[in-house]
């Protein structure tokens, strides 16, 4: 019960955050979060790219992409980070070898507390709020996060984020 409190409480105060914006460079903090996960003792890979830089709120993103890598490393066994960019929006996918979601499922794990694993086991599981964080967070610095299924197996998670 105090560990879905506290999750409640995370995703409470990244609402309300009054930290300042300022320029972050993506690659390097998605190259950062995927080697700290690493040292933890999970299977984590990032492909290096250029610079990407974007005005936002480091912490969060930070907390975003842990998410989304967390879920890929707990689900889909290891995490693969790419990043690239179009015209005015940077992309950083994480792909996963786990089984991917049913496509009818795939909107509905935003939704708070929702879990697609059901025993209810803290550990083989969170609390379903994982995702709502990372789409909340990245909706309010002008994003999204969207999945979608691999089509050689697994899940791809994509944030997005709007470019300097």
């Amino acid at each position: 019960m105090q560990g879905m409190t506290e999750a409640v409480l995370d995703a409470v105060r990244f609402e309300g955050s009054a930290e300042q914006a300022g320029p972050t460079d993506l690659a390097m903090l998605a190259e950062t979060v995927g080697a700290d996960l690493e040292a933890m003792g999970h299977d984590v890979a990032f492909t290096p790219s250029p610079p990407m830089v974007c005005i936002c709120r480091t912490p969060e993103i930070r907390r975003a992409l842990r998410n989304i890598v967390d879920n890929a490393v707990r689900y889909g066994t290891r995490a693969r980070l790419t990043i690239e960019n179009d015209a005015s929006t940077a992309h950083i996918h994480v792909d996963d070898d786990g089984e991917g979601i049913p496509d009818d499922q795939l909107a509905r794990v935003f939704e708070p507390f929702v879990r697609l694993e059901e025993s209810r086991n803290r550990d083989t599981g969170g609390y379903g709020l994982g995702l709502s964080i990372a789409r909340m967070i990245a909706r309010g610095h002008g994003g999204d996060v969207c999945l979608s299924n691999l089509s050689k197996g697994g899940l791809r998670a994509t944030l997005s984020l709007p470019l300097a």
